[in-house]
């Protein structure tokens, strides 16, 4: 054999060699992400993966039966079919545990939050808030001040998120609008909204004693657009469609889009018999049609009805409200006076809760939700859960929170993966953060401190906000930060 023809079959069978060995590394690597293990005689068999998503997320140990296992891109593989016991522990924070079931051939999700075990609550504001206001992503906070210096009184913001030029110092809360004295007047005597856009960019401030209804540029000190001037009268509702740009409107039996550039309005539904029922969904409308037969979806200036595309989905009799989700999947959950209709319309799943319930709250993807058994008094959380086995697929269960008054309240994080519950009473206020099935219970006490505002859990369950009244009648915003 010639040397020229030798060295080419050296390479022939290094390149060869090459492509087996990357091909043979690729293919375990793709078997091993869907579950699966090869065994020592050559056989590909199922096996379960079990995917954890904790908070925080460095330095957790992960025991199952009692066993610790390895955490590869928060994956657990090899897992037995069944019912297992995990359980996570980190230095100084609170473990967490539970009983988990595993189908074959199943990657299962679990969602579990760690609490620091001694948790600093670090003041926020000093100044006397009245009340604050949170975008539907509750990442930026909107407040108002009535009471105190003419520095401090006016609408307030804090974008907590840092910024590239927030590099030697934490973001700060600030004064964005001053108020005029009939705006300080209404909004202190009387009751009042907020509604900020999906974006942030814009506020509207509400308060119909005195005929206000004011769109403000949260960045913008100069843009001031009176909507009264305009429509002269204050709307039954108003909201906020994508973008900050328009306003969905409702007055009596007419709901219509209004053009904040140029003030044209847009029809979108009459009925002189029958007021509309709508949900604003990630800027689309979803709103039932005028003899509530069909939902209708209007999108970029266009409608189309969903029963014809989705044949399980029926609209019960005597619908009273709609809500709806638009995230990872398209959720529309029906309220009549009996009972709760959910709908996955990504996942073809279809529930109804029977019974005479209120919706609570409700999470940003609309698959977990909170709603109120007024017949028992009872609290529950619904809960669906995506699944992966030979497809994706969705389990949907409810469970038992406890016990409702008008001492207690309760919501769910952005996230809906944590339930919170706030109980007050005369010497102070107690937050309990848990997870959708009630397990895995956190408390914290504040003692002397009543929480005069919803306790608000951001994005990426890092952190929680609340404001507090004390004996002295003030009010201010706190913050407990979870990955510190």
């Amino acid at each position: 054999m010639s040397d020229e023809l030798a060295k080419k079959l050296k390479v022939y069978l290094l390149v060869s060699s090459s492509i087996i060995f990357f091909g043979g590394l690729t293919i375990w690597l793709v078997l091993l992400s869907q579950g699966k293990r090869v065994t020592s005689d050559g056989r590909i068999e199922d096996t379960n993966v079990l995917k954890i998503n904790v908070t925080p997320k460095d330095k957790v140990d992960v025991f199952i039966n009692s066993k610790e296992v390895k955490l590869t891109d928060n994956r657990v593989t090899g897992v037995d079919v069944g019912e297992i016991n995990v359980r996570l522990e980190k230095q100084d924070y609170t473990s967490w545990e539970k009983n988990v079931e595993v189908d074959k051939k199943e990657v299962k999700t679990i969602y579990a939050q760690l609490y620091p075990l001694n948790p600093e609550i670090e003041k926020v504001t000093d100044v006397n808030i009245d009340k604050i206001y949170f975008n539907e992503k509750k990442d930026n906070i909107i407040f108002t001040v009535l009471n105190g210096s003419e520095e401090e009184i006016g609408l307030w913001k804090y974008n907590y998120e840092k910024k590239p030029t927030d590099l030697f110092s934490d973001p700060k809360p600030e004064k964005f609008r001053n108020l005029t004295d009939s705006e300080i007047n209404c909004l202190a005597n009387n009751d009042y909204s907020i509604n900020v856009s999906y974006n942030t960019d814009k506020i509207l401030l509400s308060c119909e004693a005195d005929s206000i209804l004011i769109v403000y540029d949260v960045d913008n000190s100069k843009f001031k657009l009176d909507l009264f001037n305009d429509f002269n009268y204050i709307p039954d509702r108003i909201e906020w469609l994508k973008d900050s740009k328009s306003l969905l409107v409702e007055d009596g039996n007419i709901i219509y889009i209004y053009d904040l550039s140029n003030g044209e309005r847009e029809l979108i539904y009459y009925n002189p018999k029958n007021s509309g029922l709508f949900s604003i969904v990630d800027g689309s409308l979803y709103f039932l049609n005028e003899d509530q037969s069909d939902l209708v979806l209007y999108k970029n200036g266009s409608k189309r009805g969903l029963i014809s595309e989705y044949e399980d989905l029926e609209i019960p009799l005597g619908v009273t409200k709609i809500y709806g989700k638009n995230t990872r999947d398209q959720v529309i959950i029906f309220e009549t006076k009996d009972k709760l209709n959910f709908n996955n319309l990504s996942e073809d799943v279809y529930k109804k809760i029977n019974g005479n319930f209120d919706l609570v709250d409700i999470s940003l993807d609309g698959n977990t939700f909170i709603f109120l058994d007024k017949e028992n008094n009872k609290v529950y959380s619904f809960v669906t859960e995506h699944t992966i086995d030979s497809d994706i697929r969705l389990r949907a269960d409810y469970f038992e929170l406890g016990d409702s008054s008008d001492k207690i309240s309760y919501s769910v994080s952005n996230s809906g993966t944590i339930i919170i519950r706030v109980i007050n009473s005369e010497i102070g206020s107690r937050i309990d953060l848990m997870d959708t099935d009630g397990s895995n219970v956190h408390s914290i006490d504040l003692k002397d401190e009543i929480i005069s505002e919803s306790v608000v859990v951001e994005k990426d369950n890092e952190r929680i906000f609340f404001s507090t009244l004390n004996e002295n009648g003030s009010s201010n915003m706190f913050e407990i930060r979870f990955d510190k």
